[in-house]
């Protein structure tokens, strides 16, 4: 998994249009029958840029994004119906 960096605090931010094509539920089942899902929900992708416009890059050569996102997570216990 690539590491996390910081986005230069003199970094121009560029936000981007995106459509959303499939944000999906990772469910997972404890001891008991507890059922937990989790759903990240992106809200916004943006481009770093540097002070002369051009996109700023990792040492791997992949572009620098920040996304703003939401997390949703659910439990079901076993034995309890919705109402």
């Amino acid at each position: 998994m690539p590491k996390t960096q910081p986005i230069p605090s003199d970094a121009v931010l560029q936000n981007e249009h995106f459509e959303t094509h499939h944000e999906g539920w990772n469910e997972y089942e404890l001891e008991g029958g507890i059922k937990v899902r989790v759903k990240v929900i992106v809200t916004a992708i943006a481009r770093a840029l540097g002070q002369d416009g051009t996109l700023l890059k990792t040492g791997d050569g992949d572009p620098v994004v920040r996304v703003g996102h939401s997390v949703v997570v659910t439990a079901h216990f076993k034995g309890k119906t919705d109402a």
